[in-house]
Order: C-alpha cells, then structure tokens, then sequence
C-alpha cells in the first residue's frame, strides 16, 4: 500500500513526472509546446495553484509550484489527463503516456531550498546533455529573466478540445443548447509566473540576478564536465517521440519528499511527516471501524475529498 499523500495550504512544491517507459513523448514541437501551455494555464487558473518554474524535456517535466488552496491533486490530476489524452489523440497513441509511477512532489521547506531546486529545474536541459544553455533548449522552460514576469499564453488547440458550436451550421443551434450547461473551455489562456517564494529582502530584479548567477555557475560546471559534447537544438527536434534517451536511468534510488538546507528544518519537516503518516494509519483504522467522527491529522486528503472526514487545523511547523 503506498503511503497517504499530504496536501497542505500554502505548501512550495516541485513536481516531477515521467512520461511511460521513458518514450520521449513530451519531445519538443509547436504541438507539444500549446497543449501543454494551454492545459497547465487551465489547470492552474481552475484550482488556483500558482506555478513559478515549468521546464519540459522530451519525457519528463519538472515544475515548480505553490498550492494555496490545497488542490495539488486535482490539478495534476486534470493537467496531466489533459495533456495525456490531447497528445495521445493527436499521434493516435492508444498506449499510456505517463509512467504508472504516481507523480513526484517535493516539499521546498526554505528559501535556499527552492533556490537550489529552481538552479536544478533551468539546468535541467544542460545536465541531460542536450543543449550548452538553458535559453538554447527549444521546448517549454523557464529562464531567469522570466520569473514573475513572463506571460505563458496559448490558444486552445483545434484537436480534441471540444470547439464551440455554430449556430449557423446543421444541428449546432441544438448543439449550442446542449454545451451551454457544460464548462466552456476558453479560445485563449494565459498563465503570469510567480515570484518565487522567500527572498523577501530581494527585490525583483534582485532575485532573477541571483537565480541567473547561480545558474551560470552550474551551467558552466556542467560544460565543463562533459567537454562540449551535447547533442544539440537539431537533433533534439529530429528525434522521434517513441523513442528513448540513449542513457540507462539509474534504478532503485531515493524518493525524497523534502528538501531544506537547513538541516534542523528539514529534521523537523521530516518527523512532522512521520507523525502525519502515523496519525493518519490510526485515523484510518478508527474510520473503517465504523468511528465516522475521528479526527484525521492536518493535510488529509483522500479521506476529506471521498468521505468528508474531519481533520484537525495546520501546525506551525507544517
């Protein structure tokens, strides 16, 4: 049985995804690059999650998140079914697109955290040893310049989303009736970046003249460790979407839940989880007993959103 996910109010988060047996699926393209624009827009508009960091490679995608309202779930949820079935419809895919691996959410516990995870998230493309510099990958991402300032903007895609209908074609009068009660998807999104969280002492500016230090740094270590060798904006375009890296990904390593670089929060941060899973594993087995008023720890969410149980208020150090 895998362990219960925490959903908190407020909670900095970056996402990770994989898409099926590694396939290159997300690989870059003007198609790819609107789905996916036009379904994270939607997603994050619809479930206020506020998203400050999106990088997509050709078979996973990292993002960097903040969740206000406690709707992370669904927003992966309606994100990633979204974008699945789009690209799955428009290369009359049948298979599945994401791993069945549940996705990654790493809660940033400090500021130095989500500095480090936002360096990690830009390089992304460099590491993996595709392009020399995170402005020359040609899919989705985010660059230092484009934090709290850039707009992602897509139009609704002319496949599988639902068009509207004419009124002056056959039956779309009736059509039309028929939508009007159904949720309307818009001919245009737009998603305005956030500002990271923390840096509070920093001014905007100031913050993407740090984020664009740091990353020219680890940029530069990453060259250098490779020796020029990468394979290039072309060829990243001319491969194919069912294929895979040609690097073997590294089997049976950590799943971190939390990342802190100040080791005494990340302690903290870890035994409050520890304490959420026990709490919930006795609230669980109290509830199936038949003890419909058990009171289940703060971040519950499964149990909230299938049967309405109650869950005690979010600790400081949550």
């Amino acid at each position: 049985m895998t362990l219960p996910r925490r959903v908190l109010a407020g909670r900095v988060v970056m996402v990770t995804r994989r898409c099926s047996q590694r396939q290159l699926l997300l690989r870059p393209d003007p198609v790819v690059e609107q789905v996916v624009t036009y379904c994270l827009a939607l997603a994050a508009e619809r479930f206020g999650v506020e998203v400050f960091c999106v990088v997509v490679l050709g078979n996973h995608f990292h993002m960097g998140c903040v969740d206000p309202r406690q709707e992370l779930p669904r927003f992966m949820e309606l994100f990633d079914s979204l974008v699945a079935r789009a690209l799955n419809a428009h290369r009359r895919r049948r298979e599945n697109f994401w791993s069945p691996d549940r996705y990654s959410a790493v809660t940033l516990g400090d500021a130095d955290a989500v500095l480090e995870r936002l360096v990690y998230m830009i390089c992304n493309p460099v590491a993996a040893g595709l392009v020399k510099a995170p402005e020359q990958w040609p899919g989705l991402i985010t660059v230092p310049g484009d934090l709290g300032r850039r707009d992602l903007v897509a139009r609704r895609p002319g496949f599988f989303f639902r068009q509207p209908a004419k009124p002056d074609e056959v039956g779309g009068e009736r059509r039309a009736r028929r939508g009007a009660s159904r949720r309307v998807l818009p001919d245009e999104v737009r998603l305005r970046l956030a500002r990271p969280p923390g840096f509070d002492e920093l001014s905007e500016d100031g913050l993407r003249e740090l984020v664009a230090s740091r990353v020219a740094e680890r940029v530069a270590e990453l060259v250098a460790a490779r020796r020029g060798r990468f394979l290039g904006r072309a060829a990243v375009l001319r491969q194919r979407p069912d294929g895979t890296p040609g690097s073997s990904e590294p089997g049976f390593g950590l799943n971190p839940r939390v990342a802190c670089r100040d080791r005494w929060r990340r302690a903290e941060l870890l035994q409050d989880l520890a304490d959420f899973w026990r709490d919930h594993r006795e609230a669980s087995i109290r509830f199936r007993a038949g003890e419909r008023g058990v009171l289940f720890p703060a971040g519950t969410y499964g149990y909230r959103v299938l049967f309405g149980v109650r869950c005690r208020p979010s600790s400081a150090a949550a």
